[in-house]
């Protein structure tokens, strides 16, 4: 999850008092830091990144959608109430979906498509319900077990100059996008290519 935003050069003054939000107790969790940004591994499965210019976090096998959004939403509020940006010009999420398929690939290009060959990714837009979406769709093979799966690579995002006065409105777009992944135009999508 990704949330891009300009003027956020105040980073660079009061990073010590966002990151002091990131202790247990006495000890800071692993991370790297410099003038261009920070990143802090919060736990086993969570990572978060912040810099002038944007607030990104990565969950690995995360509970929910829910826990997905609320964790971040918490981490952009500290950003906004610390650095103080000077606005918001776009929200992401991206998630990594893998469907596994068992010793054979599901037929998702037509032959004539592909020429002779076989495809190793497909890159498309779509809208979404409101929103833009980047989808890519690629081969993989689960180690040690040769198992066959196709990951869709989602990213569904909204470019839109928010100001500080209307933060509210990033947690409104990061619900809906969420929906937007709950929606039945992205299952369409998806169940289209594995038909």
């Amino acid at each position: 999850m990704q949330l891009n935003f300009s003027k956020g050069f105040k980073y660079v003054d009061k990073a010590g008092e966002f990151f002091n939000n990131f202790y247990e107790g006495d000890v800071f969790p692993k991370h790297v830091m410099d003038p261009t940004g920070m990143t802090v591994k919060i736990d086993e499965k969570t990572q978060l990144k912040v810099s002038p210019h944007h607030l990104w976090m990565h969950f690995v096998e995360p509970d929910s959608f829910d826990y997905q959004s609320r964790e971040f939403l918490k981490k952009a509020t500290l950003v906004n109430s610390i650095f103080e940006p000077g606005k918001y010009t776009r929200i992401g999420w991206r998630n990594y979906l893998v469907y596994e398929c068992g010793d054979k690939y599901p037929e998702i290009i037509p032959n004539d498509c592909l020429k002779g060959g076989e495809f190793s990714e497909i890159v498309f837009t779509k809208n979404i319900e409101k929103f833009d979406s980047r989808i890519s769709v690629s081969k993989l093979i689960k180690e040690g077990e040769n198992t066959k799966a196709i990951l869709f690579d989602i990213d569904i995002f909204k470019k839109e100059d928010i100001s500080p006065e209307n933060y509210s409105d990033v947690s409104s777009i990061l619900k809906d996008i969420e929906n937007a992944y709950k929606s039945d135009a992205l299952l369409e999508v998806v169940n289209d290519l594995l038909k």
